[in-house]
């Protein structure tokens, strides 16, 4: 008998559309806005405490978890909303499309401009 192991893909489009609709407002990819960028967020911390985050941050916050509490502190103890309702496979489909996402932007060549006040090359992510 052959086993062959394989990752299951998450739907991009479904974790797109949610994003959109639910993250936008208070997350960039890119930026930080209301909360963080969310670039490489999958690299900062494991599947478990995302989706844990996701569902009720300020349940992760008081359960004294550090990276938690240094998130809420940063971005001026602004809780971000608890989403319940969202699946643990649509919180992963939701971090396969920024997963895809940071792919995309670290493959794009730096851009480059002048600072015309110092006239000093400068790079932008």
């Amino acid at each position: 008998m052959l086993f062959t192991s394989f990752a299951f893909a998450y739907n991009n489009d479904e974790g797109k559309a949610i994003f959109s609709t639910r993250c936008t407002a208070c997350h960039s990819i890119e930026k930080n806005v209301v909360g963080p960028a969310l670039l490489n967020v999958d690299k900062r911390h494991d599947e478990k405490w995302i989706i844990a985050f996701v569902h009720s941050s300020q349940t992760v916050i008081k359960s004294g978890d550090t990276a938690a509490i240094n998130l809420y502190n940063r971005f001026n103890n602004t809780p971000m909303p608890d989403h319940p309702d969202i699946t643990d496979d649509q919180v992963r489909s939701i971090i396969s499309y920024i997963k895809t996402e940071s792919s995309v932007l670290a493959s794009k060549p730096k851009k480059r401009y002048k600072d015309r006040m110092n006239c000093r090359l400068l790079i932008s992510q």
